[in-house]
Formats: structure tokens, sequence, C-alpha cells
């Protein structure tokens, strides 16, 4: 960047209306640096935020397709008691020769019925 001094030739600072506007530009110039250093600092903390945000809502989403797993086999083991509760009035009228369950029972913790 050139100087005020070289910008203008010598003898016509007694100017001082082109005085006044040089010093403006390299006031200018120097808050043009300053906000440009506070833009990059403020697009830098933005691109930062962004790729939190990003791998926020990825383990989100992992997250979620563990507990729509979940959830689909507790419905399963659900379904599977319910079938395992309707068979049992008839295991229990008609004794020991038939088989008391037609479904297998899951293993695992215990659940109340709905």
């Amino acid at each position: 960047m050139r100087t005020r001094d070289q910008a203008v030739p010598p003898g016509e600072w007694h100017d001082p209306a082109l005085r006044a506007a040089l010093d403006q530009v390299v006031a200018l110039s120097h808050e043009n640096a300053v906000l440009g250093r506070h833009l990059a600092g403020v697009q830098a903390r933005a691109a930062q935020q962004a790729a939190d945000h990003a791998a926020a809502l990825a383990a989100m989403r992992r997250q979620l397709t563990r507990l729509r797993a979940a959830a689909l086999r507790h419905a399963i083991e659900a379904q599977a008691l319910r079938d395992a509760l309707r068979h049992l009035p008839v295991a229990i009228t008609t004794g020991p020769a038939r088989p008391v369950a037609t479904t297998q029972i899951p293993s695992g913790p215990r659940h109340e019925l709905p």
C-alpha cells in the first residue's frame, strides 16, 4: 500500500482538503482491515458451529435408529407374550397331554402386559 507521502507529490500537502481526504482513506483502510479480521473470526466460529451441529445431528440420528430398533424388539416380544397368553387357557383346560404353548416365550426381562 502506498503511504500518504508517496500518493501526493511534494508541495501539495498544503491543501487541507486533500490532506483530510487522504487521512480518511488511511483510516478507512485500517478499519477495513479490522473488520476483515473480525469477519474471518465470525466465519470460523460459524463454520465450527455448523460442524458441531452436524455431528450432534448425526449422533441423534444414530440414537433414533437404536431406539427404534429397541422399540421394535419390545413390540415383537410383547406380541409373542400376548400370543403365549392367548394359548394359555387352552393348555390349562386340556391338561398336560397337549403342549402348553405353541409359541416360544422369549427369554429376557419380564414386562407387564398392557
